[in-house]
Parts: structure tokens; C-alpha cells; sequence
């Protein structure tokens, strides 16, 4: 079954060009929790295997925010 679009092009195009990518609500608070109990991370690594949200390396864990923070399963460079 096919989902239908209740909105046209344009105002789809500008609903999600509204949509920010980096620094929401959720990602500020985790990350000033993950600071203030000494764990540093990057934020946004773009270099890794699913661009996470938050990537702590020297433990290799990556975070990708969606709804809800889930662990990504692999930790490697992108090719």
C-alpha cells in the first residue's frame, strides 16, 4: 500500500528544508550530561560509518539520534 502525500511539492520542500539536522533539544541535553560526567565525544563525525550524532572514539561507541538515541552497530571510517 502506497502512502499518499496529503501536501503538495513545494510545501513538503519547505517543511523539511525548516528541519534542523544538528543541536536538537534531545542532542544538547545527552551531550551536557555525557560532559558533565567526563566522557568527550564529537558531535556531527561525519567520517564515521552512519554519521552519528554523537561519537565518543576512544571507546569507539557511535549515537544517532532519531525519536530516541540507539547505538550504532559498527564504529569504522566511511570508505
Amino acid at each position: 500500500m502506497a502512502l499518499v502525500d496529503r501536501l503538495s511539492k513545494e510545501k513538503r520542500s519547505d517543511l523539511m528544508r525548516a528541519v534542523k539536522s544538528k543541536k536538537s533539544l534531545i542532542e544538547n541535553s545527552v551531550t551536557h550530561e555525557l560532559w558533565k560526567r567526563g566522557l568527550r565525544f564529537r558531535r556531527n563525525v561525519k567520517n564515521l560509518k552512519g554519521k552519528p550524532d554523537i561519537a565518543i572514539k576512544k571507546d569507539k561507541i557511535g549515537l544517532a539520534e532519531q525519536d530516541q538515541f540507539k547505538l550504532l552497530p559498527t564504529h569504522e571510517p566511511r570508505p
